[in-house]
């Protein structure tokens, strides 16, 4: 099994080689010999791969509130608690906060100055000398049930994100991941510890059934690239030979190794592993209470790319001997990144050497070419590259290539056995912006393709995604707010429902209850709620809708900051001013509390006291009247001071000018 960029899709006409998208199928193999690996790599670093998406987490659909029912509650612990915001119930994510039934846990790291700026005017330039810095790192615990006994309790000068499990909270920090026992809060103590090692970090983790799903990942050393030694657990160091590490039978641009745990949370033991290669510049993990998914974005060849449309489109614009170099320039024997140095002088030499009218006109007329071009074959520019891997015995069983790239964990989903992927296909091709468009593809429990809808919201890209059962609604955005509803009941033959258009755009999608989502997102620089009913998904309707004089929220770029309280309707979100609690009741959005607090960061819920969470006080109201029970204030406990760098100096404005083609 390996986790992987793959060669683009539907490239058969423009590389000439087979098209994957047509097949779905790729060869695993193991190297054999560290020899074997660099020869890999040396073939890798001749391929042409940029990816634009980024790393983003794991997760599985949910359509339901995130609450946490306590089986065994003692006489004092709450009926009801929240959990993080996360994709399905089960699968529990890493977040800052993390609670049970009687206590807090919150991983604070922040950067405090000591000093004042001060600014130096120089002859030539402009520099700025920075005070020093402090670094706040600790975990702090706090009793929080019964709500009005909350306070500080406990301590771990540690941070990073969390998960929890049972009695041992997981802290993942920059090199290596801990486990304390906290069944006493206020005296946690350390019971195992994982030291990542050789620039090895925690890429995403998940918590299911027990286990703790660890994906490490560490750049490629070139000279030396096996065997692995990624962690050292309980004093034993994890070696990888050069035999276990998995890659594709095709050359990849491959530059990260990935090492994927299965643990045991309880003493830190790993009871699965699998390693493979792949790249550091973007993938999208998602995780099913079957398996883990993994995909990989990688951009076009571009030399290809421009090979073909040389001959294609601008043999009249780019002569013979000048496309005959572009071609036989694919072929040598050096770095993707020397070959666009070589390919920009060969055109720049060409272009310099031309009258100025002739230059005018050719670059005018190749560049609306271009453009056409990369419309044309929109769906060749980018792909991502899907594993599926057993999320019980961590082996790789399938493999599949679809166009275009993922926005993040939602843009992915599995239900009975089939996986939904949400791409947006089209965009920047080399030096021009080309149209962009966007598909869903369902993929069989083999990931072969059985169904697919192509070309929503032309010009636009997805801005949020969710699945809920055999429904998709999506969100694409340039100029205003297409709100899709898509029927997969028929995953052979996927259909468009319904279409709504309105102002702005939903960032981030949550079900409340059947037939009414809830949309976050922006309008006129200002951020809003929408309210969405789909009980005919011919015609959804955006039935009420709430401004916020707020520029932004967490939620936009983080789910967790959402919280939903099904059993008294409302939900929380975030903001630049504060945090806001909104009704949802009737179909019918309205404000019900404001929260005047410092960067609010998180809320939760225990029974029917909601915790709101900032930087420095944690505030509890009573749900039933809104009234305030507890306002504490956080201590600011400093740990490291380090110095804070210099601004790098501008460059003189007045540099030479030099002469290139467009978009060099």
């Amino acid at each position: 099994m390996t986790f992987f960029i793959a060669k683009n899709p539907n490239r058969e006409r423009i590389t000439g080689t087979p098209n994957p998208f047509q097949s779905n199928r790729a060869e695993f193999k193991r190297f054999s010999s560290e020899n074997e690996f660099r020869n890999y790599l040396d073939k890798s670093r001749n391929s042409a791969t940029t990816s634009d998406s980024q790393l983003t987490t794991m997760g599985a659909p949910a359509i339901r509130e995130e609450s946490l029912q306590q089986q065994n509650k003692a006489d004092s612990a709450p009926d009801r608690i929240s959990g993080t915001n996360v994709q399905v119930m089960g699968i529990d994510e890493p977040d800052m906060i993390k609670n049970n039934n009687k206590n807090i846990f919150y991983s604070q790291q922040g950067f405090y100055s000591i000093g004042r700026f001060e600014n130096r005017v120089m002859m030539e330039s402009m520099s700025f000398s920075a005070p020093q810095m402090q670094i706040q790192q600790q975990i702090q615990i706090f009793n929080a049930f019964p709500a009005e006994t909350l306070a500080k309790i406990g301590k771990i000068d540690k941070a990073g994100d969390l998960l929890l499990q049972d009695n041992v909270l997981l802290v993942l920090a920059s090199d290596a991941v801990y486990g304390f026992d906290i069944s006493n809060p206020t005296q946690p103590q350390e019971k195992w510890k994982i030291e990542l090692k050789e620039g090895n970090y925690v890429a995403q983790s998940r918590m299911y059934n027990s286990k703790l799903y660890l994906v490490l990942q560490k750049g490629i050393n070139i000279t030396s690239p096996c065997p692995l030694k990624p962690a050292v657990i309980r004093g034993q160091e994890i070696i990888v030979p050069c035999g276990e590490i998995y890659h594709p039978a095709s050359s990849i641009n491959a530059d990260a190794t990935y090492t994927t745990l299965k643990i045991n949370p309880n003493d830190g033991t790993t009871e699965k592993s699998i390693s493979f290669v792949g790249s550091a510049s973007g993938s999208t993990l998602y995780m099913s209470p079957n398996a883990l998914y993994v995909g990989f974005a990688n951009q076009m060849d571009t030399l290809a790319f421009l090979s073909n449309f040389a001959d294609e489109k601008a043999s009249d614009i780019i002569p013979e001997d000048v496309r005959n170099k572009i071609k036989r320039l694919r072929e040598y024997d050096i770095s993707y990144d020397a070959k666009m140095v070589e390919i920009n002088q060969i055109l720049q030499s060409y272009f310099y050497n031309q009258n100025r009218d002739d230059q005018l006109q050719n670059q005018t007329e190749m560049e609306k070419r271009l453009k056409e071009y990369a419309d044309e074959n929109k769906r060749d520019l980018s792909s991502t590259q899907i594993v599926k891997i057993d999320a019980n015995n961590l082996t790789q069983t399938s493999t599949s290539v679809v166009p275009g790239t993922l926005l993040n964990q939602f843009s992915l989903d599995e239900h009975n056995e089939n996986l939904r992927v949400a791409v947006t296909v089209g965009g920047f091709a080399w030096m021009t912006q080309g149209e962009t468009a966007n598909d869903l593809y369902i993929l069989g429990k083999d990931l072969q393709v059985r169904g697919q809808i192509k070309d929503m919201g032309k010009t636009e890209r997805i801005y949020s995604a969710r699945f809920i059962q055999d429904k998709a609604y999506l969100v694409t955005f340039r100029q205003i707010d297409p709100f899709y509803v898509l029927d997969l009941s028929n995953p052979d033959s996927p259909q468009i429902k319904g279409e709504l258009k309105i102002p702005g755009f939903s960032s981030y999608l949550h079900p409340l209850k059947d037939n009414l989502i809830v949309g976050i997102g922006m309008e006129e620089n200002s951020l809003k709620a929408s309210l969405f009913d789909v009980a005919d998904p011919t015609n959804p309707k955006e039935v009420s809708k709430y401004t916020f004089k707020d520029y932004s929220s967490d939620v936009l770029q983080n789910h967790h900051a959402f919280l939903h309280d099904a059993k008294n309707e409302i939900f929380f979100v975030p903001g630049t001013e504060g945090g806001y609690v909104l009704s949802y009741k009737n179909s019918t959005l309205s404000l019900v509390k404001a929260v005047a607090i410092n960067s609010p960061q998180r809320a939760l819920y225990m029974n029917d006291f909601l915790y709101v969470i900032g930087n420095d006080e944690i505030v509890v109201y009573n749900e039933t009247n809104w009234s305030e029970v507890k306002r504490l204030k956080l201590e600011k406990e400093i740990g490291t001071t380090i110095p804070s760098p210099e601004l790098v100096k501008p460059l003189p404005l007045d540099l030479p000018q030099t002469r290139s083609f467009p978009g060099l």
